[in-house]
């Protein structure tokens, strides 16, 4: 998995209030002399025209708030303001009546024109390993033990181990508890990997390339390949839903720790706590549910009806509180729920600890309680206290998919994949959503994990080319095979870009990012003020790091070798061939397996 720090601003939400709440509507600004702005709203063609200190003001209101929780926000941010909440609150009302600001019961009002789902594909279930038998025996039993398999269609064990003796080992492990699992089982080692590419090349020979780049792991045997067996699973499930589980967790769901009512709509953040290993022990002692049902009850359907079925109820304007105007835009009756994700608990699953240091809210407060030993430790809970909705996935070590829908395929290898694919998955799919679960998966690693909090950009290499794809694509047009092409496209480009506008783009992603993260410490720095204790000297450890390597920034050497260089040329042509023979190669597969199933 990869590390997302920059989307873990980990916070509570706050409890939905009574008054009604908005967001400034996305409007065009179009300047004019002495100062002077006209704010037209795309949506509803109302038009204001404002002193651009308005104008800069209103860019920190695309959040759902009250219009008095707007205004409290806008003084914090804004000393000049001189903390006059009234005067403020007064101003967002006249904007409001003006027609700019977009209420959340607008939003919501559509969203009850289908609140029924359509009947749901079947689903598969699949567990990536590399490498770790003992971790897939624990996982297999776990399953055992807590899951209906007879729900699903079938279980495939997707190994990419590199040493034979432990895919011999994982080979036999399946083959002794198929008769105990009451699902049909699939080991899909190399060898068989192998087979099925045969079979793949001959469907459809003109995708040759295409299909070695995406599922040989030969291309790929000097890289982390997390992508590729993630590609295995989408062609694997082609036209149904699938259950993706890393190894190294424990099938069981466990309810949340900060378990609270309702629905949610998040950018992508979430909660957590620390544990002490007692702690722990007794949050997996706790009562235990089928993960794996948790994730089916939702999965494809439309979100009105993900509501429905997780609380019982409509989507409310006060479930939508932070939640930005852009991503709100996006929700219609037909968006469906394409991916859902487990929380986590025990291992939080990122490269180091230092996601830690970007976590706001009580989370931030209960860090800075729980001081050196939740730093120095990888022990707690991670996720949403309530379902939640989200524009993309961010990461899961348990995460479904609706395949049924075209989804885009992993980029095979390199660290990032997830962040990656979460992006392409809302870029083909705009009105789609994301939905985080409460119900919490054990993650519990073998091996001892890096507790280091060093500030690095979050995803490496490919969450840069994910921050890349965000400037440089255009917004999403035209039906989906459009939007695919134009995504194939944007990776063709990349590929032709000149070496120096390409080590450029580089520098100014790169020093982006660490700009983020320096202004994320420097608030850290000032929310927990005189509690900080330990933790405020690991803030300003951490940003101080950061300002020195943005100071020292300089391109990798893969971008200074001309030889390195080309090597990256080629995994974006590759990546673009890829996306436009994607579809070509889905539909092989989905009649292979059809064929098979006959």
């Amino acid at each position: 998995m990869s590390d997302y720090s920059l989307s873990y601003s980990f916070n509570t939400t706050t409890p939905p209030r009574e008054e009604p709440l908005y967001a400034l509507d996305e409007c065009e600004e179009l300047a004019l002399p002495q100062g002077q702005v006209v704010l037209l709203n795309k949506h509803n063609g109302a038009q204001l025209t404002v002193t651009r200190d308005v104008s800069i003001a209103l860019q920190f209101c695309s959040d759902f708030r009250s219009l008095e929780d707007h205004a409290r926000h806008l003084v914090a941010k804004m000393p000049e303001l001189g903390g006059n909440v009234a005067d403020v609150t007064r101003v967002l009302a006249s904007i409001r009546d003006a027609g700019l600001m977009c209420s959340a019961d607008a939003i919501c009002a559509p969203l009850e024109a289908q609140s029924q789902s359509s009947e749901l594909a079947p689903s598969r279930v699949f567990i990536l390993t590399c490498d770790r038998p003992q971790a897939v025996e624990r996982l297999l039993h776990s399953m055992n033990d807590h899951s209906d398999l007879t729900q699903h269609e079938g279980l495939y064990l997707i190994d990419n181990s590199r040493e034979p003796h432990n895919a011999d080992q994982n080979r036999q492990l399946l083959a002794d508890l198929s008769s105990r699992l009451a699902i049909e089982t699939n080991y899909v080692g190399r060898d068989e990997q192998e087979s099925l590419l045969q079979q793949l090349e001959a469907a459809v020979p003109e995708s040759r390339d295409s299909l070695r780049f995406l599922l040989d792991s030969q291309q790929w045997r000097s890289q982390p390949s997390y992508g590729l067996s993630r590609n295995w699973c989408l062609l694997l499930s082609a036209g149904k839903r699938c259950l993706m589980l890393d190894d190294d967790i424990l099938c069981e769901g466990h309810k949340a720790p900060l378990a609270s009512a309702g629905l949610a709509f998040s950018e992508g953040a979430r909660e957590a706590a620390f544990f002490s290993d007692t702690q722990l022990q007794e949050q997996l002692a706790s009562p235990v549910q089928d993960p794996l049902v948790q994730h089916l009850g939702a999965l494809g359907g439309t979100i009105q009806g993900a509501a429905s079925a997780l609380a019982n109820r409509s989507i409310m304007g006060s479930d939508l509180t932070g939640y930005s105007i852009a991503s709100a835009r996006r929700l219609a009756a037909n968006s469906r729920v394409l991916s859902t994700e487990s929380s986590t608990l025990g291992d939080h699953g990122s490269a180091n600890n230092f996601w830690m240091l970007q976590l706001e809210g009580d989370s931030l407060q209960r860090l800075a309680q729980s001081g050196d030993s939740a730093l120095g430790s990888r022990k707690g809970w991670v996720g949403c206290s309530r379902p939640t909705f989200a524009p993309r996935p961010v990461i899961s070590q348990l995460t479904g998919l609706d395949n049924s829908a075209l989804l885009p395929p992993y980029f095979p290898a390199f660290r990032g994949e997830d962040i990656l694919f979460g992006w392409m998955l809302s870029y083909l799919h705009p009105h789609s959503v994301a939905l985080q679960l409460d119900c919490s998966v054990p993650h519990l690693p073998l091996e001892e994990r890096d507790t280091a909090l060093s500030p690095r950009p979050p995803g490496g290499p490919l969450g840069l080319l994910t921050r890349y794809l965000e400037q440089t694509s255009k917004t999403a047009g035209g039906d989906i095979q459009t939007r695919l092409l134009k995504l194939s496209l944007s990776f063709q480009a990349l590929a032709e870009v000149e070496p120096e506008a390409l080590i450029a783009a580089y520098r100014s992603l790169s020093a982006a990012a660490l700009g983020d993260i320096i202004s994320i410490l420097s608030e850290q720095l000032q929310a927990v003020g005189s509690q900080a204790g330990s933790l405020g000297e690991r803030l300003e450890a951490a940003r101080t790091e950061a300002f020195q390597g943005l100071q020292a920034l300089t391109p990798p050497q893969a971008l200074e070798n001309d030889s390195e260089r080309q090597e990256l040329r080629r995994w974006a042509q590759g990546f673009a061939g890829a996306l436009q023979h994607w579809p070509r190669i889905r539909g092989a597969a989905q009649s292979l397996l059809t064929n098979h199933d006959h």
